[in-house]
């Protein structure tokens, strides 16, 4: 707006002067990355920024990084150099995702590039989006892995699932060595909660029944069953992964099973009732000694044999 003497205004007190503009753009506008349990994910950005005019001989420009979710983030180089016939650069920025990192997260990234000269200065950023792709890992573990059972009984393995991985997962589960215990004589089976997805971090519960041949005699070396999972989430990626647990039912030795100990009550009755009777049969042998010899107080005497 011009004054009534129609002179130009001058400018407010502390007003940038009017100069170049910096632009910065990264290539492409979206990566994913694929961490894993233990490793980072790393993803990589081209990046460039450029003057859409040059003032005198030099320009620097500034570079700083930084995503929404704090993942690590770094340009390389973090300065540049522009010369009167050079007015655009490149660059490249790189992002490091923490290992574990869900695969629902997705984060932001942010380079922002400062350009300054002798008589000017001027700001811009760019955005790109970094996803984090899925991986499954999971883990079988069984506090009570070895059971003693009878012959003709049912014992059970309490069976944990672990979700070691980043994403929602289900599982798949079968008995390897199966056909060989039911040739054996023995069943066996699983039962499974109704749940659709474990979540990262989650556990599901399994149990597997196991049930001895009735006939079998007591002493026989362990059983083992072959417990198999793997992992619903991973086969849909192509590269299954699942783990096995050996789990050992073993049979009780000796005199454990329910005829024999039923066995062993009736010897130890019989065994006392017979050391009762003889100790009576002692007692009446040694008090007619007693009698016959004229002493008041009886005296124990050995049984003839």
């Amino acid at each position: 707006m011009l004054p009534a003497d129609g002179a130009p205004a001058a400018a407010p007190p502390g007003a940038p002067a009017v100069g170049p503009q910096v632009s910065v753009s990264l290539s492409p506008p979206t990566k994913a990355a694929q961490p894993t349990y233990s490793e980072f994910g790393t993803v990589s950005f081209d990046g460039n920024v450029e003057l859409d005019s040059m003032p005198g001989e030099r320009a620097t420009v500034a570079l700083t990084s930084a995503t929404d979710t704090g993942w690590g983030c770094a340009c390389a180089p973090s300065v540049l150099l522009l010369t009167a016939g050079t007015a655009r650069a490149g660059f490249t920025v790189t992002v490091s995702v923490p290992p574990g990192t869900l695969a629902s997260i997705v984060g932001v990234l942010t380079v922002t590039a400062e350009a300054t000269g002798t008589v000017f200065s001027s700001t811009s950023s760019a955005h790109a989006t970094i996803t984090v792709l899925p991986y499954y890992m999971l883990r079988v573990q069984c506090n009570a892995p070895i059971i003693n059972m009878s012959a003709g009984s049912e014992a059970r393995f309490n069976v944990d699932i672990l979700n070691l991985g980043n994403d929602n997962d289900s599982y798949d589960f079968r008995i390897d060595n199966e056909r060989e215990l039911r040739a054996a004589g023995w069943s066996v089976d699983l039962m499974i909660p109704t749940i659709p997805a474990v979540p990262p971090g989650g556990r599901m519960p399994v149990h597997v029944v196991i049930k001895s041949p009735p006939g079998l005699s007591a002493g026989k070396g362990a059983q083992a069953i072959e417990l198999n999972v793997s992992s619903a989430g991973s086969r849909a990626r192509g590269e299954v992964q699942s783990a096995v647990v050996v789990l050992q039912a073993s049979l009780k030795g000796g005199l454990d099973g329910p005829f024999n100990l039923t066995m062993i009550l009736v010897v130890v009755i019989a065994a006392a009732v017979a050391a009762a009777l003889a100790w009576r049969w002692r007692r009446r042998r040694a008090r007619r000694v007693s009698e016959a010899r004229g002493n008041a107080e009886p005296i124990d005497v050995e049984p003839d044999d």
